[in-house]
């Protein structure tokens, strides 16, 4: 009764087979009872290549797991293992290299959409061609790209037509709405250039005729446009010099609105304005020096100096004008103590630093150093035929300027106004002669030194224009040069003169903390012997 059961079921396996009925043949023809059948196998070895076949048919359409489905059936068959081995893995390695093309194709359209809020419209077109029409996905972003670039298109087409009737704003508003769609556009580009030339040209001729808030605003458009062109970061210098002298003039800093200006007349040649300015600039720093030259100016002590005998001095003011040795006089006929040795006073504009067994060395503060003969009102006293004050060097931050009254040559070349660099020849005349040196990156203090034959005061070979610490010893960026021994730093420091060693590798540091320097008071510090000397006036001698 069972066998007729098992071959009844043989029979139902073989008609699904010949109706189709794939997957119901093969669970019958491999269950135990009817595989066991001599019959069966015949069945079982058309079931597996119907299932072969299948399955290379799902593997064209690219549906592995369908594939891999009827190969595992396949090889339940037990028939054929080798062919259905080696489909199996041709399904698997068609499956690998299909998911990593999809791969590709998702960071392909992830990249083009990048670009395209980017509005780097060629590159996200050079994604969307790797990647097949059919892909989801790809449509809408080549419909976004199409509708950014013809936006493009248009706005650069409006921002020439802009440009063309001067109208420089609006056109700088449609070129930036076209580069945001299309930033790499050729077009977008060429105009741009254009319009960055054409914005600086009339930003340049806005400054020539002293239209400044005309300049400031295109100047504006023109780094919105291109902020990358050395002629806008030029105009910008330029634009940023006028400011802060304007500044500087409304602060009565007038020295800083001269250089400032100079600085501005030589980007912009032709601003006949500027000059003017600074020509009245110069007239007011002159009436000012003037002053301070006069009685004024010299007026040095509070209202008890000069009254009667009975009066006595105002002691608060004994320091003014930078007068030790008077103001100590003054103090001790108040009966108030001489102050300590480097206890704070208003130092003078000129010191006098001798070093024993180096020299004397000739240090000027503030940030205008006149240029004169001996005997006039110069910071550098120079005895030879020259005028009172025969040229300034003038500080602007970590600038220095050379200003020339009478004859002076810079480099061979006459010269009225002219920005120093470190080894420049200044002549004063045939025979005195002075470099300019800036011997340390770590000060922005300078050296004025003087050519052979050329005699100052008390023999000073280098006038050391003080704006920042000075360096004593024996290396190449030393103010001061001195054999051997440590680095010593000179500084000023709330009104008071320190010297302190400057450490170095294998050299430990002499005294520790900074010591203090007290004018006519002499300072020991390791080898070296200095002391410091307060000049009077201009070019006077010491203090007496």
């Amino acid at each position: 009764m069972f066998g007729r059961l098992t071959t009844m079921r043989l029979k139902t396996a073989e008609e699904a087979l010949r109706r189709g009925r794939l997957d119901e043949a093969w669970e019958t023809a491999v269950a135990p009872d009817v595989a066991k059948l001599r019959s069966a196998q015949n069945l079982i070895a058309r079931v597996c290549d119907a299932l072969l076949e299948r399955a290379q048919q799902h593997l064209m359409g690219c549906r592995f797991r369908e594939a891999l489905g009827d190969l595992d059936k396949a090889a339940r068959c037990g028939v054929q293992t080798d062919q259905v081995a080696e489909w199996r893995q041709r399904t698997l390695r068609a499956m690998e290299k299909h998911d990593d093309q999809q791969r590709r194709q998702r960071h392909a359209l992830d990249a083009a959409s990048r670009e395209l809020a980017a509005g780097a419209l060629t590159m996200a077109g050079g994604h969307l061609e790797r990647v097949p029409d059919a892909a989801a996905g790809k449509q809408p972003l080549q419909d976004d790209l199409a509708v950014r670039a013809e936006r493009a298109r248009r706005m650069v087409a409006d921002a020439r037509a802009a440009l063309d009737a001067r109208q420089f704003a609006a056109a700088a508003d449609r070129l930036e709405t076209a580069r945001r769609d299309h930033a790499t556009s050729t077009e977008a580009l060429e105009l741009a250039d254009a319009l960055s030339q054409r914005l600086n040209d009339q930003v340049h001729q806005a400054l020539e005729e002293g239209q400044l808030d005309r300049a400031a605003h295109l100047l504006g458009l023109s780094l919105r446009v291109d902020d990358q062109r050395p002629e806008t970061a030029e105009l910008t210098r330029a634009m940023n010099w006028i400011d802060q002298a304007g500044r500087a003039v409304r602060g009565g800093k007038f020295d800083d609105a001269a250089m400032l200006l100079s600085k501005f007349c030589r980007a912009v040649s032709g601003a006949a304005w500027a000059e003017q300015t600074r020509r009245h600039v110069d007239e007011v720093r002159e009436r000012i020096a003037e002053i301070a030259r006069g009685p004024l100016g010299l007026r040095e002590t509070g209202p008890g100096v000069g009254g009667t005998e009975s009066s006595k001095p105002d002691v608060t003011m004994s320091y003014h004008g930078g007068l030790p040795a008077r103001a100590a006089a003054i103090h001790a006929s108040a009966g108030v103590e001489a102050m300590p040795r480097g206890a704070a006073v208003e130092l003078p504009r000129r010191l006098l630093l001798r070093i024993d067994g180096v020299g004397s060395f000739l240090l000027l503060r503030g940030g205008r150093v006149a240029i004169g003969r001996a005997g006039a009102q110069a910071d550098l006293p120079i005895q030879a035929d020259l005028s009172e004050r025969h040229a300034e060097v003038l500080r602007s931050g970590e600038d220095y300027f050379l200003i020339a009254s009478s004859g002076v040559e810079l480099a061979g070349q006459p010269v009225q106004q002219a920005l120093l660099s470190p080894g420049d020849r200044i002549q004063l005349n045939r025979r005195v002669r002075l470099t300019f040196e800036r011997p340390s990156r770590k000060s922005p203090t300078a050296v004025l030194k003087l050519g052979d034959g050329v005699r100052s005061l008390t023999d000073v070979r280098r006038a050391i224009l003080w704006s920042g610490p000075i360096l004593i010893g024996p290396t190449a960026e030393c103010h001061i040069p001195v054999r051997g021994g440590p680095t010593l730093v000179l500084m000023e420091r709330g009104g008071t003169i320190q010297v302190r060693v400057m450490p170095s590798a294998g050299t430990p540091a002499i005294g520790g903390a900074a010591t203090p320097v007290g004018l006519d008071q002499p300072v020991e510090i390791g080898d070296l012997r200095l002391y410091v000397q307060g000049l009077s006036g201009s070019s006077g001698g010491p203090l007496s």
